[in-house]
């Protein structure tokens, strides 16, 4: 089997479009929709039932992956061994600030381990960002907090968020509350707002930083609320919420995308490392 054709499959797979699919090769939707018609007529198989609105896997689309991802996986390992490449490309992951606080140190270090020589390129930013950033073919790995309905990703766990603050904080009666949130595009920010909002409860984005670092340190001061993951807590702070009659926040999911690409060991290995953090 042609492994372009293979390689269109997987990304339509992963990304659960024909368009988000060439977004990730660098091809047209045409271009591949072709690469798939070819690889069906190929096998005497549709691989994909297609809809207006979705395009999901057959059954027997679903025997091929496995076996399609195994293939692409040994394409690049007798690429490698052959010295195709004089210099292999680095493993490009993205990640979202406060994920990375929490397990980017761990990630590595066990990451080299396995794979002393691997250049690793890591970014940080918002969850959406890094999304664009990985159907534009830019990563390969993206640890990210669910928005919507994002195909492609996989399911690492559900983590609960809490209202954070520092223990002895306290708001008057009738205060709006002050708010020390990531800009625009966190979900963290949208679901405080959304919270406080459907409540009937006044408040005030007061500090706003990029970095948990800056969020933090609003915290600490004694100055400001914030929505965190439960694990994410800062040292010195607590969960306010009930103390504090604040509304209770839904759980946020934290997913892994990977590129149709990423089929190297070193991706592997990396995303199994991902997965076992959680």
């Amino acid at each position: 089997m042609d492994f372009d054709h293979l390689r269109a499959f997987v990304a339509v797979a992963e990304t659960g479009g024909f368009s988000r699919a060439g977004q990730a090769l660098n091809l047209t939707q045409s271009a591949v929709s072709a690469q798939i018609r070819r690889l069906e007529e190929r096998l005497e198989v549709r691989l994909f039932e297609r809809t207006s609105r979705s395009v999901q896997l057959t059954e027997a689309g679903g025997a091929l992956l496995p076996y399609a991802r195994r293939m692409l996986h040994m394409d690049e390992i007798a690429r490698t061994a052959v010295g195709e490449s004089q210099v292999a490309p680095a493993l490009r992951f993205g990640i979202t600030d406060e994920q990375a606080d929490r397990h980017l140190s761990h990630l590595l270090q066990a990451f080299y381990e396995d794979f002393p020589d691997e250049r690793v390129e890591i970014t940080c930013d918002v969850s959406t960002v890094l999304l664009e950033k990985m159907r534009a073919g830019l990563l390969d790995l993206a640890l990210v907090v669910r928005h919507g309905s994002e195909p492609g990703g996989e399911r690492m766990r559900q983590e609960p968020l809490v209202w954070t603050a520092r223990a002895d904080f306290d708001l008057a009666e009738g205060e709006a509350a002050p708010l020390a949130c990531n800009p625009e595009g966190c979900v963290h920010r949208a679901r405080a707002v959304d919270a406080l909002t459907r409540a009937g409860r006044r408040w005030q984005v007061r500090y706003t930083s990029q970095s948990p670092a800056g969020v933090n340190a609003a915290l600490n001061a004694g100055l400001a609320i914030a929505v965190k993951a439960e694990r994410s807590i800062p040292e010195g702070c607590v969960d306010v919420g009930p103390r504090l009659g604040l509304p209770p926040l839904p759980p946020v999911q934290i997913d892994l995308h990977r590129a149709p690409t990423a089929v190297s060991p070193a991706a592997e290995r990396f995303a199994a490392l991902v997965a076992g953090r959680y």
